[in-house]
């Protein structure tokens, strides 16, 4: 059997064959995979050193061995974009929890009271995010390092939100230019906007950091952003490993996006590769915002 597999550290991955997965469990069955999205965490197992790791293959190859109870259906419609499911159940997973966060509040949906949403980044996730938003019919920005005349720029704007350069921004006073915010998803990663967004708060508003910075890096705190969090009952978190609940609802918007957002959805996978271009398919190129390894060659 093909699998794409690495080595911690290796800085690459290449195609291999190894030996079919077994039914291990009375509810395991067989899987055929025909399409498999490549992420940044697949390129950071590469580049990173994790000890003493065996090669390992994850989902990039042509069967997998699952329990029955932990796979979600997604129609046939969405054959061609169901990579994306799994990109979609993070923001679902953030949305989910900045209702919970705001669930004190005396107020109802969307979200206990969200009124102004802003997203930063403009990966797949940040995207998902924005349309996830905009479903709701949740007034969102999205802020970001590429100019206004970009692709992903003009997703943002198709999906009925407003995007905003990265460098308008002071993220000394965000508001200044953008506003107050009921809840922030930050996309990037970046540990400066993931401190500069605390600013950019409303009074009960959540912060909701769904990209890891990937690197160990200090960057300064003051201590007026600790006390706001305290006298303006700010909530800061962080989401990953979405569950169940997130997949089905992951299934559910994408359906709803194709219909609501024509053509975006499918814009977001940019690069399809086949399984024997493994070489290039972890490259980070220009103009990437989600790449698809065609795993069974349709």
């Amino acid at each position: 059997m093909r699998a794409v597999v690495t080595r911690p550290g290796a800085g690459r991955a290449w195609l291999a064959d190894i030996p079919a997965p077994t039914l291990e469990h009375p509810d395991d069955i067989v899987v055929e995979m025909l399409r498999v999205g490549v992420c940044g965490t697949d390129r950071h197992v590469m580049a990173r050193p994790l000890g003493d790791a065996r090669a390992g293959h994850g989902f990039l190859s042509e069967q997998i061995v699952e329990r029955e109870d932990n796979l979600i259906q997604v129609p046939d419609e969405l054959a061609q974009v169901a990579p994306l499911v799994e990109s979609l159940c993070t923001p679902e997973k953030a949305l989910r929890r900045i209702g919970n966060a705001r669930a004190h509040l005396p107020v109802g949906e969307p979200l206990h009271g969200v009124r102004r949403a802003l997203v930063t980044g403009t990966g797949p996730i940040a995207l998902l995010a924005v349309m996830a938003l905009r479903l709701r019919e949740i007034p969102t920005w999205d802020v970001a390092r590429q100019p206004v005349d970009t692709p992903v720029a003009r997703l943002v704007v198709q999906s009925g939100a407003t995007y905003v350069p990265l460098h308008e921004v002071d993220l000394e006073q965000p508001q200044a230019r953008l506003g107050a915010f009921d809840a922030i998803i930050e996309a990037t990663g970046a540990v400066e906007l993931s401190v500069g967004m605390l600013g950019a708060l409303a009074p009960n508003g959540v912060l909701d950091l769904v990209g890891g910075p990937p690197e160990r890096k200090a960057v300064p705190i003051h201590a007026t952003a600790l006390g706001a969090i305290v006298g303006r009952n700010l909530t800061l978190l962080g989401s990953v490993n979405a569950n169940n609940d997130d997949w089905v609802a992951a299934v559910r918007d994408l359906s709803e996006m194709r219909r609501a957002f024509p053509g975006a959805v499918e814009a977001l996978i940019t690069h399809t590769f086949a399984m024997d271009e493994v070489d290039v398919a972890f490259e980070r190129v220009p103009g990437q915002i989600k790449a698809v390894i065609n795993i069974a060659g349709a």
